[in-house]
């Protein structure tokens, strides 16, 4: 089994989608939802005060929230990456860890 994403992982994966212009719609949005110009400077993604904007509107913007507090790890990939369940234990481990954490 891989080993999961560790979070610097996970922001450089949003900044590489950024830098290589993937799904240009999706970063038009991003960028005018939270006013930076990462059109012009898609290099901005690779600051983790950054990523981390980036990754907390794309959850705000799918409401990922709404499964995330009822503990549905399943439906939180769901949306994120349609039937694609692969990595969902791991997934799970994580969301357990982050809760350790906080609380």
């Amino acid at each position: 089994m891989a080993a999961s994403p560790k979070p610097m992982q996970t922001l450089d994966h949003i900044a590489h989608l950024v830098a290589t212009r993937h799904h240009d719609g999706q970063i038009r949005r991003m960028a005018a939802a939270l006013n930076l110009p990462l059109e012009i400077d898609p290099d901005l993604a690779l600051r983790p005060d950054v990523g981390a904007r980036i990754a907390g509107q794309f959850w705000a913007d799918k409401s990922l929230w709404k499964w995330a507090d009822r503990d549905d790890a399943a439906g939180v990939r769901y949306r994120v990456n349609g039937e694609a369940m692969e990595g969902l234990a791991d997934c799970r481990r994580l969301a357990a860890q982050v809760v350790a954490l906080a609380c």
